[in-house]
């Protein structure tokens, strides 16, 4: 059965998680915390929505965000698959590394 289609309209909020292939760590250290949080700064510009509150776990990352245009897709597919990108290259030495990230979780507040 597919799933329902995402609620989307300018000016959503959305509360995300994002977690690392099979709950897997998708930080290692501080260093790739602030790779993140700098791909959310640049979308963030980029897009124009507003990040009200965010948490990096080691294993996850919430993030509580208004959507004034972009579609959240489109946001999350950006700083995911960036994010992605920068963590194979740097992190993963074969292939069953860990570092696939998806939105499981979105829900309208």
């Amino acid at each position: 059965m597919a799933r329902k289609p995402r609620i989307q309209y300018p000016g959503a909020f959305y509360h995300i998680i994002v977690r690392g292939n099979q709950r897997q760590n998708i930080f290692l250290n501080d260093a790739d915390r602030l790779e993140f949080i700098k791909r959310l700064k640049r979308y963030k510009k980029k897009c124009g929505f507003v990040l009200y509150a965010y948490v990096l776990m080691s294993n996850h990352v919430h993030l509580l965000l208004e959507t004034p245009k972009d579609p959240i897709a489109r946001i999350m597919q950006m700083i995911n698959f960036t994010y992605t990108q920068y963590y194979f290259l740097h992190k993963c030495t074969n292939s069953n590394s860990a570092g696939y990230l998806s939105v499981l979780h979105m829900n309208l507040l």
